[in-house]
């Protein structure tokens, strides 16, 4: 073969692809972002290294285990009965402006981790097959006003949404678990689907510092710090709503005060719990084939 001239783009290409090769072994995983607009539609270009074994990377560990969780939490909470056909789940990305959530057409019940789209605080996917939901204003402005959210989930859950369709019935702390909702949960009066920015944005305003909101007649919102944490909240939360419901039937509730959740927190492991539920509630879902094994923390 005749070699390249010198300075030509042949042998600049050459000595590129000599130089990877030669470095390639120390690359665990690199990827970088073209990420251009144009009109309303935004579009990323991603490259990735070629590690040792000669797999292309999609985005690393990290990434891969926040879809994988996200999957399996979107799978229980269908085997649970508090997510159906419609609801989802989202857990923003390291970045900080985009966050991973389902396409609006995949089956819950079948949710896979590769499916899942990128999508920007603007509701712009940036990488992904299809549309993501059309509530995701709900996730995108939730992030945009509230820093400390990791995760948000949307579902709907009749036992628990009816105390958004009563008078002076709210939704108050009778469990330990609802230390999470210390000063009850606020009740969104829009009906509708939180399909707009700004619908989004008054969703973000009602919720305020709380960790969940009701939306009146439609569902709930529940956020939380990862997406362990936030399974263990929304079964916590579903909990407490029954065990009010219950409770009215007998007597006179007596729900927990402000005094009793903080003695409560005082000796509470948050991260031990999310995990204790996240192992109880996967391997028995993996034992039903809901999961597959391999999914299973190691």
């Amino acid at each position: 073969m005749r070699a390249a001239p010198k300075g030509s783009l042949r042998e600049e290409a050459i000595n590129w692809t000599r130089w990877i090769g030669v470095y390639a072994h120390l690359l665990a995983e690199t990827t970088i972002g073209l990420l251009s607009c144009v009109g309303t539609k935004c579009f990323r270009v991603w490259f990735y290294a070629v590690d040792c074994g000669g797999k292309m990377n999609s985005g690393g560990n990290g990434m891969d285990l926040m879809r994988r969780d996200i999957a399996i939490c979107t799978r229980l909470l269908v085997d649970v009965d508090i997510l159906e056909y419609s609801g989802h789940i989202s857990s923003r990305l390291p970045s900080g402006d985009e966050f991973l959530i389902q396409p609006v057409d995949d089956v819950r019940s079948n949710l896979e981790p590769s499916r899942l789209l990128v999508v920007g605080l603007d509701g712009c996917v940036i990488q992904g097959e299809g549309k993501p939901p059309s509530e995701t204003a709900i996730h995108a402005e939730i992030y945009k006003a509230r820093p400390d959210v990791k995760a948000v989930a949307h579902f709907h859950h009749d036992p628990t949404t009816m105390f958004s369709m009563v008078v002076d019935r709210p939704l108050l702390p009778m469990k330990n678990h609802a230390v999470r909702w210390p000063d009850g949960v606020p009740i969104h009066p829009d009906a509708s689907h939180i399909s707009s920015i700004e619908q989004g944005q008054e969703l973000a305003r009602t919720m305020g510092d709380c960790n969940a909101v009701l939306l009146r007649g439609h569902g709930e919102v529940v956020v939380a710090e990862n997406i362990k944490a936030l399974f263990a909240d929304i079964v916590h939360f579903v909990e407490n709503a029954k065990a009010l419901a219950d409770a009215g039937l007998l007597g006179e509730i007596v729900p927990l005060t402000r005094e009793d959740l903080e003695g409560f927190e005082a000796t509470f492991d948050r991260d031990k719990h999310a995990r204790k539920l996240w192992s109880y509630y996967t391997v028995t879902a993996a034992n039903k084939g809901v999961i597959p094994l391999e999914w299973l923390d190691d």
